[in-house]
């Protein structure tokens, strides 16, 4: 793979755009203009549709409070950026909404926000934001499901040999493939905190499969599985594996395990329970809303190789660490999650998903949600910390 050759692509490719929307920004100056004057009655919705975590979750809130008509504007212009993550999750969308082209309404917003430095009006939020999601808990599905979409999943149900399983639940693992193969042009080193080894998971996953619960790992481009499990579907290099297929799949599961890969948001959209492992950073986490139960991979100290107290977590702001240097920077290191810890969260989330247990909440849920209060803006947050996490003492 010649690096320097996909560098010089993509800056060409960024010289283009920037000459297009240039021009097309004095030609559509006069549409501009009259959107500024009657700026009022517009809301301006950029959607970050190359992400698909934002595209999932991000406009399907933005759906909601529009429909919902807490406020109402007479015209809305949603626009996508130049990459869609996800094209059929676009067509669906495009069943209860409409996206005005990028080349008209990217010149329309850049010529307001930029030149004219206009706080536009918009149910859209963007990266960066501090907002929560609470609007969704008990939102209706905005997307259209069709009785062809119902029949199509089990129809890639039984070619996934899932037939003799009466639930499945989808796996979203992050590892380090995805951003080395699709952006080679960067180093993705100190985004190893938030990566995990799936093959430390697969045993943990017994706790399904030996209760006849097949279980699907998601994704496009990753490592793959050491070890096979007749009810343990690699799907992520499956020949089946499609854009649709994704839909199809987190549309029809149980519920959702994930690492925080941003691909659980389409679980989000069918109204599916998410569950998190091996996670590490809630800084400018905007859904937590939307997480059942979180178990957060193990902190100690580089040094003495102890492991930290909560209010050692609290008091060094682990949580609100991003990278890998940034933990080490203050001596600090983070392991994934044991396969005992996974086992008993695993174990937890049966109990909450088949057996309806409710899990009370604890003192140290509360001392939780006020850090994340303190952290993020976020208040109310339902979700939980898993008694897994069995280095602390929660009760």
């Amino acid at each position: 793979m010649n690096i320097s050759l996909i560098k010089l692509k993509y800056r060409i490719y960024r010289i283009y755009l920037y000459f297009k929307y240039l021009i097309l920004t004095v030609l559509l100056l006069p549409l501009s203009l009259t959107v500024y004057i009657f700026r009022k009655k517009f809301s301006l919705n950029p959607i970050t549709s190359e992400r698909i975590g934002h595209f999932a979750a991000d406009l399907d809130l933005a759906y909601t409070k529009k429909i919902r008509g807490v406020v109402v504007y007479k015209f809305n212009i949603w626009f996508l950026q130049d990459f869609v993550a996800n094209k059929e999750l676009k067509k669906m969308w495009e069943n209860v909404l409409t996206f005005t082209p990028r080349w008209i309404a990217f010149p329309i917003y850049f010529t307001l926000v930029k030149v004219f430095n206009v706080k536009i009006h918009r149910y859209i939020s963007l990266p960066g934001e501090n907002f929560d999601y609470s609007d969704l808990n008990n939102a209706e599905i905005n997307l259209h499901i069709s009785h062809q979409f119902n029949i199509d999943a089990e129809i890639l149900k039984s070619k996934l040999i899932l037939e003799n399983s009466k639930n499945y639940i989808c796996l979203a693992i992050r590892d380090a493939e995805y951003l080395k193969r699709m952006f080679p042009i960067y180093n993705w080193d100190h985004h190893e905190l938030r990566n995990c080894n799936i093959d430390s998971i697969t045993n943990s996953l017994e706790e399904f499969t030996k209760k006849n619960i097949a279980v699907i790992r998601m994704g496009r481009i990753a490592r793959k599985m050491g070890k096979e499990n007749v009810l343990i579907n690699d799907y992520a290099h499956s020949e089946f594996n499609s854009e649709y297929n994704d839909l199809l799949l987190f549309g029809n599961c149980k519920f959702v395990i994930s690492s925080g890969t941003g691909m659980e948001d389409l679980g989000t959209l069918f109204r599916k329970n998410i569950y998190l492992i091996n996670f590490t950073s809630f800084n400018g986490m905007r859904n937590l809303n939307l997480y059942k139960i979180c178990l957060p991979k193990n902190f100690k100290w580089k040094k003495s190789g102890k492991y930290l107290s909560w209010q050692e977590i609290i008091d060094n702001d682990v949580f609100n660490f991003k990278y890998t240097h940034d933990l080490l920077n203050v001596g600090i290191e983070c392991e994934d999650n044991t396969e005992e810890q996974l086992r008993e969260f695993f174990n937890e989330i049966y109990q909450l998903e088949f057996m309806h247990v409710e899990i009370k909440k604890t003192m140290f849920d509360c001392e939780f949600s006020n850090y994340i209060k303190k952290l993020n803006g976020q208040t109310g947050i339902p979700t939980k910390i898993s008694r897994s996490w069995n280095n602390y003492k929660f009760d």
